[in-house]
């Protein structure tokens, strides 16, 4: 499963993925958010992967990958997306693989295991909360 939130106030999207979910999963949702009438080209994502089970292909990196730019292109900005991994875990692995499948798109993704990290990554404040829903 896939839902995310916006915090516009910290020109932010918060993605929580769990489960199994599919690279269509994933595309389809990326459409639907930049859709979204809350969604501002620039936002930065956190993607809560820790509950993910799902693991995918070298053909689903790059179905993501070309669905990116597709999505992406056209606002001609770079985005910031981080994902947030349980620590040693497969989809940790993944999503290493992913920024290097990435470099060429316009969102520039790195992996974390901390919330901290990322705040820090994203240029949030550490004493503002993001809310990440399990």
């Amino acid at each position: 499963m896939i839902r995310y939130d916006f915090h516009k106030d910290l020109n932010l999207v918060v993605w929580t993925i769990t489960g199994h979910v599919s690279a269509n999963d994933i595309v389809r949702e990326l459409e639907e958010m930049v859709a979204d009438k809350q969604y501002i080209p620039g936002m930065s994502v956190i993607s809560d992967s820790r509950k993910m089970e799902s693991n995918f292909s070298l053909d689903d990196y790059y179905k993501i990958t070309m669905a990116t730019k597709e999505v992406y292109g056209p606002f001609k900005i770079k985005v910031k997306c981080a994902g947030l991994f349980a620590a040693h875990s497969p989809q940790l692995d993944m999503g290493h693989i992913y920024a290097a499948y990435s470099q060429d798109t316009p969102v520039e993704f790195a992996s974390f295991t901390n919330i901290n990290d990322v705040k820090k990554w994203l240029d949030i404040p550490s004493n503002i909360s993001v809310k990440i829903k399990n």
